[in-house]
């Protein structure tokens, strides 16, 4: 049960991740279409477009493009990109990973494999001894198969991984072992239909509308709607997100944000701070064991309200991030203040953040 409530937290969590990710301005064009028999599938943000069938789900829900076949059995299509930073460079140069094909081995074997291993219950099985070379729009790169048994179900595990522009591009199918046959076609088509794009996507549909009508303290602007239960606010010089399911806006160095996340507990998991925050810290363990590291907590108020801060680093995919979360339960409901940014730009946004802090208000 535990696991459950950790996984759907985690979501909510994926969401700050890539916030940092995102770029600052433009849109897609308003004559961009999906192929025949295809829909858009792509998170605000993106630069590429993704598509999936019209008889697959969409859910980009928490900034990941992305969709389902079915809700009643493992089925799910993601596409992520993950940065190369230095020291993924360094680590691939001392193991003489030169090319695109050593340099996708390398990440499979470094980042996604582990993470199955880690969800796997019972054993793994490597379908594609050599993996499979193939092309993501015009870009080399390789897909891998592998059988795992997760809590008692046999899942396949397909990822496709090409880079271009300083990042390895995922696309990730997750199916169940019985609907594998039949929707592995649909994964080629939606392989064979992605395209990378200079400019991010912005749908039109996913623009969130921000209070006008409410009291805005001094030097700073409105980051929320008005049919929430609380005021959040962010310096002008900040910019505010209008594209992620969740409140938020990014710091002027393009990669620190600060997000609002509630949750509502159902009548069956009845937790306190403490227990909510270490499903959170439970869930991000999960998908990387080695890749947490805890800073400090403390005692803080929001808008007077008892409050905890917790503070530690997370890293996934070769990025390491700080954070800082504020958590407080509110009227039944836990609302979780955070603030995420790359190491050495953490201490520069600091007293605008308490300035966040400080301007936030329940209605």
């Amino acid at each position: 049960m535990k696991s459950r409530y950790a996984i759907r937290i985690l979501s909510m969590l994926l969401c700050m991740v890539l916030l940092c990710s995102l770029v600052a301005c433009a849109s897609s064009s308003d004559e961009e279409k999906a192929p025949d028999g295809m829909q858009f599938a792509t998170a605000a943000g993106a630069l590429y477009r993704f598509y999936i069938p019209t008889h697959w789900s969409v859910n980009v829900d928490y900034g990941v493009s992305g969709g389902y076949y079915s809700l009643g059995k493992q089925s799910t299509i993601s596409v992520r990109d993950y940065p190369i930073t230095e020291e993924m460079t360094g680590a691939m140069e001392a193991a003489d990973a030169k090319d695109a094909k050593s340099r996708a081995d390398w990440f499979y074997e470094k980042t996604l494999k582990p993470l199955i291993l880690t969800l796997a219950t019972g054993g793994t099985e490597t379908v594609d001894i050599n993996c499979v070379a193939v092309v993501l729009d015009g870009v080399n790169a390789r897909q891998y198969h592998v059988k795992a048994t997760v809590a008692d179900k046999l899942l396949h595990f397909v990822h496709v991984v090409g880079e271009k522009g300083g990042c390895f591009y995922v696309m990730t199918l997750t199916v169940a072992d019985e609907l594998y046959a039949g929707l592995i076609e649909d994964f080629v088509k939606m392989s064979d239909s992605f395209v990378f794009s200079d400019t991010p996507f912005v749908p039109k549909e996913a623009q969130k509308e921000i209070a006008t009508d409410t009291s805005v303290p001094e030097g700073m602007q409105a980051a929320s709607g008005k049919d929430v239960a609380y005021g959040f606010y962010v310096p002008t010089s900040w910019r505010v997100d209008l594209h992620q399911s969740i409140f938020a806006a990014v710091a002027p160095d393009g990669t620190s944000s600060v997000s609002v996340v509630p949750y509502m507990p159902s009548g069956s998991e009845a937790m306190s701070i403490k227990e909510y925050f270490e499903l959170n810290r439970d869930a991000m363990k999960m998908t990387a064991p080695e890749g947490y590291a805890f800073v400090g907590e403390k005692e803080v108020t929001l808008d007077d309200v008892p409050a905890m801060q917790y503070e530690y680093r997370y890293t996934v995919g070769g990025v390491t991030l700080s954070y800082m979360q504020i958590i407080t339960v509110w009227r039944g409901m836990f609302y979780n203040l955070t603030y995420t940014a790359l190491p050495e730009n953490y201490e520069k946004n600091l007293s605008d953040v308490q300035r966040i802090i400080d301007a936030f208000d329940f209605r």
